[in-house]
């Protein structure tokens, strides 16, 4: 439905992670007035906290209708799978993202199988198991490496790569029997390993008209090792240098356009981001997985590159209107964002540490091509320190002319700060 857009923006952005603050702050730079439910210490330096949990819609929407929000952005996953944008509609408040149905993409793995293999959508071969019996029935016949997943939310965590029957049966019997991700492992789907080179495709859209952002690549193990436990993500860059004009229109038209013509084919149309994480093979492009949401990390990257303005284009996505827009201006610069980590992540990190540092190096570095964007932290009421409060703490972002200098400045931005146990992958963008 078209609305009049209004000459300032009040935005409400749902969420508390280093995709966020990105979104904040480019949403701040672009005019607007800025509110962040929850958000975290450093979202604090650009936009206004409201404490509210992500999935507390009820409260979510009483804020927006009693403080005239214009415009509600939702970050994670997690309100999305829960209706908020269904819940929001109904208060007939304007909101950017999928309905729940159509967050089906990524709240269900098994569904997005099915749905993927009903429309020929490319993606590696894949069963649906809902019980440990038969998921180990199916492993026994597989050869070589397979991938299993956690049919529902898992933070990131619910992917396992294994290379041996043992290894398999071990991750059934973690995912399915002993229920350490919750009600996400009732069922799983088991694919196969898929060998290429990866991208992360993210694709605004309004339910008709699409605009495809930048392709990135981002770094899901915790280490270059092949056995490294899988991440949300340790860092990411754009552009791809090993991506053509032609791959990429390859990808928007056997997978996001066939995807989206799908969603409306069975009357539940997708509007917000459809991410694509996927795999280019010999074959062609696979979708690894969907999501229904800006990817993290790769939106720190792509957004630091954005010169027009996003708050125009995601109230064209929420309003209808997107094919009303001029395309958006890029810098040409190469992009890097290197993800701080608390030790112990991607299992149960170690927080509470004061970061040594960080309020001098984020005043000092604030510019277009060098910022510090905060994922997990708190600051202390006491001595206005900051502290780590989560498994991935803070995003390093930089731009440069070449790909050596982005990673030396993003790189050289970690070394103004930390905090004890905190580690990073040393490979981002590495070699390019």
């Amino acid at each position: 439905m078209q609305k009049e857009k209004p000459d300032k923006l009040r935005i409400l952005v749902v969420g508390s992670g280093g995709r966020e603050h990105a979104l904040v702050r480019k949403l701040k730079r672009d005019g607007a007035e800025v509110f962040c439910a929850p958000g975290n210490a450093g979202i604090a330096r650009h936009a206004k906290l409201v404490n509210i949990k992500a999935t507390d819609l009820i409260k979510l929407g009483a804020f927006a209708t009693v403080e005239h929000i214009n415009l509600t952005v939702v970050g994670p996953e997690a309100p999305l799978a829960a209706g908020i944008v269904d819940y929001f509609r109904g208060l007939n408040l304007t909101i950017f993202g999928p309905t729940a149905a159509a967050a089906k993409l990524e709240s269900s793995k098994a569904w997005a199988t099915t749905f993927m293999t009903k429309h020929r959508i490319p993606h590696p071969q894949s069963v649906v198991c809902r019980d440990a019996a038969s998921a180990c029935v199916i492993l026994e016949r597989s050869v070589g490496p397979v991938v299993i997943k956690a049919d529902g939310l898992a933070s990131g965590k619910g992917v396992f790569i294994v290379r041996s029957l043992k290894e398999a049966q071990d991750v059934i019997d973690r995912l399915m029997v002993k229920r350490e991700l919750g009600d996400a492992g009732k069922r799983v789907v088991i694919q196969d390993f898929l060998k290429g080179r990866e991208a992360s495709c993210m694709a605004i859209t309004d339910g008709t008209s699409v605009l495809a952002l930048p392709l990135a690549r981002d770094y899901k193990p915790a280490n270059p090792g092949k056995d490294a436990p899988m991440t949300g993500g340790m860092g990411a860059y754009l552009p791809l240098p090993d991506v053509s004009p032609q791959l990429e229109e390859q990808i928007l038209t056997t997978i996001i356009f066939p995807t989206l013509s799908a969603m409306c084919a069975e009357e539940n149309p997708f509007t917000g981001v459809l991410y694509a994480g996927l795999m280019l093979t010999d074959d062609g492009p696979k979708v690894l997985e969907f999501n229904v949401r800006f990817g993290d990390p790769e939106t720190q990257a792509v957004l630091a590159r954005l010169k027009s303005s996003l708050a125009d284009i995601l109230w064209a996505a929420a309003t209808g209107t997107l094919d009303e827009l001029s395309p958006p201006e890029w810098s040409s610069d190469d992009a890097v964002c290197v993800v701080a980590a608390s030790d112990g992540y991607p299992g149960k990190p170690k927080t509470g540490y004061i970061i040594n540092g960080l309020s001098a190096a984020e005043t000092e570095f604030d510019s277009d091509d060098m910022h510090i964007l905060h994922a997990g932290t708190i600051r202390t009421d006491e001595s206005g320190d900051y502290l780590n409060a989560g498994g991935r703490a803070l995003n390093a972002v930089a731009t440069g002319g070449s790909w050596k200098l982005a990673r030396e400045k993003a790189y050289g931005l970690l070394t103004m700060f930390n905090f004890p146990g905190m580690w990073y992958r040393r490979d981002i963008a590495e070699g390019l």
